[in-house]
């Protein structure tokens, strides 16, 4: 199963992909941005019969956008990829379902990602 997600903007989007199929979900971003994100995964995995520990590859954009969105964003992504040592990959585009088929074709993503709030 591939996940990918982009909170980078007023408008958040999931993107699965599982066995051929295609699931999606958008919402307004908004105050309570972590909630609803994890509320969209739970309801799609839900309706389509799957489960968090079948995800293999996780594609986050990366921005630019809002910072606090960002950061939501790359926190799930964080712990859904260690509690499933799911390898993580950063969005070119914001066509989630064009950075699908390019993972899976093995074009023009990059693996493991700094999050672009991080600081050293």
């Amino acid at each position: 199963m591939i996940l990918a997600i982009d909170t980078s903007g007023s408008l958040n989007q999931i993107m699965i992909w599982q066995a051929g199929h295609f699931y999606s979900s958008r919402w307004q971003s908004g105050k309570s941005d972590t909630e609803k994100l994890l509320l969209q995964i739970d309801k799609i995995f839900r309706q389509h019969q799957l489960s968090p520990s079948q995800i293999k590859k996780i594609i986050i954009y990366p921005g630019p956008g809002s910072y606090t969105g960002l950061r939501v964003g790359f926190s799930l992504v964080g712990v859904l990829a260690l509690a499933n040592k799911s390898e993580i990959y950063a969005a070119t585009d914001k066509n989630l379902r064009k950075e699908i088929i390019k993972l899976q074709k093995n074009i023009g993503l990059i693996k493991n990602p700094k999050p672009i709030y991080q600081t050293f």
